[in-house]
C-alpha cells in the first residue's frame, strides 16, 4: 500500500506542468539491489548517503546512530554483543547485551530456517540493511532475508 501511495505521489509531481502526451510512467521495482561500497575503514560515527537506482537515499550508519534514523531505510553497521533466541523470535543485540543494547536485528520464528545458525553473528561486526523501526523505545530492523545481513569482520 505504501508503494502505491508513493507511486501516485511521484506520478503527480512528475506530471505537473506537462501535457498528457509528455508524461512518462516508470514502474518502480520493489526488489532493488543496491551495491554499497565497503567503508568499514571509515569512522563509525560518519554517516554515508548512497544514491540507489530510484533516487532513494540509503544511509550507512553505525548502530549507535540508528535511534535518530527511525523510519529510514539504512545499512546499520555494528558489533553484535549477544544473540538471544526465544521460542518465537531471535534478537541480535548490538553494542551491549539486553537491556543496554543500542540496536536490535529481529528474526521471527518463520524465518529461523532462512538464517540457520544465528550464533555465527555473535561477537562479530555486521551490516544489517532495511527500514529502521522502533519497538520498546529501541531501534530495530526486522530481518526477512539472508541478503539483509553481512559479516564485516
Amino acid at each position: 500500500m505504501r508503494h502505491l501511495i508513493f507511486f501516485i505521489i511521484v506520478i503527480t509531481f512528475v506530471s505537473c506542468g506537462k501535457k498528457q502526451d509528455e508524461v512518462e510512467i516508470k514502474k518502480l521495482d520493489d526488489k532493488k539491489t543496491v551495491n554499497v561500497p565497503d567503508t568499514s575503514h571509515t569512522s563509525k560515527q560518519e554517516t554515508k548517503e548512497i544514491k540507489s537506482a530510484g533516487n532513494n537515499e540509503i544511509k550507512k550508519i553505525s548502530s549507535k546512530e540508528a535511534k535518530s534514523n527511525i523510519n529510514q531505510n539504512a545499512v546499520v553497521t555494528g558489533y553484535v554483543a549477544d544473540v538471544a533466541i526465544r521460542e518465537k523470535v531471535a534478537y541480535l543485540n548490538f553494542d551491549y547485551k539486553f537491556p543496554k543494547n543500542t540496536f536490535t536485528g529481529v528474526i521471527f520464528k518463520e524465518k529461523f530456517k532462512v538464517f540457520g545458525d544465528l550464533s555465527i553473528y555473535k561477537n562479530k561486526t555486521v551490516e544489517i540493511n532495511g527500514v529502521i523501526t522502533e519497538y520498546g523505545k529501541k531501534p530495530q530492523i526486522i530481518l526477512n532475508s539472508i541478503s539483509q545481513i553481512k559479516i564485516v569482520k
